[in-house]
């Protein structure tokens, strides 16, 4: 089996399960910013070309992969995987609609087999729409999220692998949900 953790931006992560997922086997993908709260994950996956033009340089200066599905952003040293359309089998690109389904999608095509979410919440909590700060103007942050629960109901029922979402406050149903430290006790 071969496991990946993909660390999204959503506010129920904490520093207590990205220890766990630090010292966990597996590939790490951080998703946008989270990437400042996982340093040590293995790649850093955005596919927006506004979030890559303001922290290319940070990112850079990190040991991770650097990947897009936005084909401006290879202009940034990024590496771009290619944007199938919405309905395309998973055999060559991504089709997600944001980052951290995206991620998901490129942790499959990276051989994952098995897909352990972090942060993926899908909504905002007592005010905070990312665990970490709120990007800054004139990026965007979440207002709606609503059309996301149709995107990964889309995703899970195409990946051929068990994703396992450790989310405390994501009401998606479409998930298998276990906590971040049985996962982690596992092995």
């Amino acid at each position: 089996m071969r496991r990946a953790f993909v660390i999204a931006s959503g506010p129920s992560v904490t520093a207590e399960a990205l220890e766990l997922v630090r010292a966990a086997e597996g590939l790490k993908i951080a998703v946008n910013s989270s990437i400042f709260s996982a340093p040590w994950a293995d790649i850093c996956f955005a596919m927006d070309n506004s979030w890559w033009h303001r922290y290319r340089n940070e990112v850079k200066a990190l040991p991770c992969e650097r990947w897009s599905s936005s084909l401006n952003c290879g202009k940034y040293g990024v590496k771009v995987v290619k944007k199938n359309p919405r309905n395309a089998p998973l055999v060559d690109g991504v089709s997600g609609n944001n980052s951290g389904a995206q991620a998901a999608e490129f942790a499959y095509l990276r051989g994952a087999d098995e897909i352990i979410l972090l942060g993926v919440d899908c909504k905002s909590h007592k005010g905070r729409a990312h665990h970490h700060e709120d990007h800054p103007k004139p990026m965007s942050n979440p207002v709606r999220t609503d059309h996301w629960s149709e995107d990964w109901a889309r995703i899970v029922s195409l990946l051929d692998a068990r994703i396992i979402n450790t989310s405390t406050i994501c009401d998606l149903d479409c998930f298998e949900y276990r906590r971040i430290e049985d996962i982690c006790g596992d092995r």
